[in-house]
């Protein structure tokens, strides 16, 4: 064995009424302690007897370093199986340019926690989260699908927002976000689960960055695994469909997480993709007849409250405008500033269609329902006539000119 990924046994320490348990990692000549935190209430639910957790989570590092993962720590039978004989193989016959299978050597049971009958999901107040839960505590008929407990966790997340590990900007947008997610499930009742950890810091220590599309399935997976002796089923919100399918290590892993996501399950937890088959614009919809989501959506990457100068933001708005239910979510945009620049909004539907896979969503669904969208006409016609002129080499200032008028117009 060349290069490994070691993983020690789990210890436990109560502080107040938190709770950490902490396992130390090896690999290469560095050694870190990585620590997970929970409320006390929650410690005995924490499974510090297997590895399951720390073998799916720190699974795509070891991939893509080419490093066997050594447990002290058994892990599932199941997971084993699952991941030696179907998951590595598979994602290295895609891969086969970046990565190369690797072994996984652990002490094995085939027992799973028969008390586990906790059903949860993830929720952050955005367009998937929300839907999902919608979806199960009112839509499934099956009381043994519907949601117990919502979770909350700190793995990543919230460096993917700003493309780079940072310690003090990851924690900050924790918190305020955090803050928004506990006032929600106060009001409305729901039990929450809060889970931090210092994995990205180890990560980026360890490995070097990696863009969070990258891994999340795999950490959030793995995270939910250390809870496995209260969660039976665990829904994962989806960022697409199969019709998106395809697996990628270096692109989002949402585009295979259909597949990724039963193959981290165990003999205990059941992952599921969530969401049925919808598309964004029709979760949009569903959500929209969801009252909870009217003054509690966050979408904005970087904000609380939602900035509605985003990316993220404009495209929700433009979403819940298009569907004429715009209006119930005043209390979460500033729609006053939207509707001053709607129409360059609604024009940029019709523009970015071609190249932006959401806005050609929005675009079909306007066509479907006969919703009248701004012509980009003028726009063509500028960027024609200025294409003709720089062919012509006239005068530079007369180009600038041009650029200038496209942005003031545009």
């Amino acid at each position: 064995m060349s290069k490994a990924l070691t993983i020690g046994k789990i210890y436990k320490e109560i502080t107040g009424d938190k709770v950490v348990f902490s396992s130390q990692i090896d690999f290469g000549n560095q050694t870190q302690t990585l620590w997970y935190r929970l409320d006390a209430e929650y410690s005995d639910y924490f499974c510090d007897d297997r590895g399951d957790g720390l073998v799916a989570s720190l699974l795509f590092f070891s991939l893509m370093n080419g490093a066997d993962i050594v447990s002290t720590l058994p892990i599932s039978e199941k997971l084993y199986y699952q991941l030696t004989y179907n998951l590595i193989p598979q994602l290295c016959r895609c891969n086969k340019s970046v990565i190369s299978p690797i072994k996984i050597e652990a002490p094995l049971v085939s027992t799973g926690y028969p008390k586990a009958s906790g059903v949860g999901c993830g929720i952050s107040c955005g367009v998937d989260s929300f839907t999902t839960l919608y979806e199960y505590t009112r839509l499934v008929p099956l009381d043994s699908f519907k949601l117990t407990h919502l979770t909350y966790l700190k793995v990543g997340a919230h460096d993917g927002q700003i493309g780079k590990y940072d310690k003090e900007v990851q924690e900050g947008l924790f918190q305020s976000q955090l803050s928004h997610v506990k006032a929600f499930c106060t009001r409305y009742g729901y039990k929450l689960i809060v889970m931090e950890s210092n994995l990205t810091e180890i990560i980026d220590r360890m490995f070097g960055f990696y863009n969070y599309e990258q891994f999340h399935s795999y950490v959030n997976a793995g995270t939910v695994l250390q809870l496995q002796k209260l969660f039976n089923r665990y829904y994962y919100s989806p960022g697409w469909c199969l019709d998106e399918f395809f697996v990628d290590v270096k692109k989002d892993a949402a585009h295979y997480e259909r597949v990724l996501l039963p193959m981290l399950s165990t003999e205990t937890t059941s992952f599921y993709s969530s969401n049925q088959a919808m598309s964004r614009i029709e979760k949009v919809r569903l959500i929209s007849d969801f009252e909870q989501s009217y003054e509690w959506l966050l979408v904005c990457w970087l904000h609380k409250p939602n900035c509605g100068k985003c990316g993220k933001c404009i495209r929700t708005m433009l979403e819940l405008d298009i569907i004429g239910k715009l209006e119930l979510y005043r209390a979460c945009f500033d729609l006053d500033e939207y509707f001053k620049k709607r129409d360059k909004y609604l024009r940029r539907i019709v523009q970015r269609r071609e190249r932006d896979y959401f806005m050609k969503e929005l675009y079909d669904y306007a066509i479907a329902h006969d919703i009248a969208l701004p012509s980009p006409e003028h726009k063509n016609i500028v960027n024609r006539v200025f294409d003709s002129l720089r062919q012509r080499g006239v005068r530079q200032t007369l180009s600038i000119a041009l650029q200038r008028l496209m942005r003031r117009e545009l």
